[in-house]
């Protein structure tokens, strides 16, 4: 799974966790079927995701901000250094950094379970109040010290959805 596709996952579970109300039960449906989407071709669903979110404007209004928000702080954060041995051969097309985004099964399980339920929202916000209370979620700073120039709050708020990447 690619960076950007876990961006897109929190972007998104930020902003149904900020909505007021359930999603109408034709969009509830189509999360429903993302969800079983999500199953056979993760990457497929994922597009399917972002797709379904610019089609409503209330999705994107909320989706935007939120990926921007993950984006600063992504940049804000250190990168890491290491010293890759030597090889004879062409390196590879496939990027093997890849491998350091890929989702764990327990928390792409857990995204699936909220598209499939029949309250994404609440479930999301369940999930929310969970992962917050959790003692490892609660202490995980998803920026660098140095990255004062973000909003704090929102950082820590959102520091939840990390759990999805």
């Amino acid at each position: 799974m690619r960076e950007q596709d876990i961006k897109t996952i929190r972007a998104f579970l930020i902003a149904l966790s900020q909505l007021e109300l359930p999603l109408d039960e034709s969009l509830q449906k189509q999360l429903h079927q993302l969800g079983e989407e999500l199953a056979i071709d993760i990457e497929a669903a994922i597009e399917s995701l972002r797709k379904l979110i610019y089609q409503h404007d209330f999705l994107k209004n909320l989706y935007t901000p939120a990926l921007k928000s993950l984006q600063l702080a992504y940049q804000a954060q250190p990168r890491n250094k290491c010293i890759l041995p030597l090889e004879d051969s062409e390196p590879e097309s496939e990027n093997r950094e890849l491998e350091n985004f890929l989702l764990p099964d327990n928390s792409l399980k857990l995204f699936q379970h909220i598209l499939k339920s029949n309250d994404s929202v609440q479930t999301t916000k369940d999930t929310k109040n969970q992962l917050q209370t959790s003692p490892e979620i609660a202490s995980l700073p998803p920026t660098s010290p140095d990255s004062s120039y973000l909003n704090t709050v929102d950082v820590y708020n959102h520091a939840w959805v990390y759990i999805f990447g």
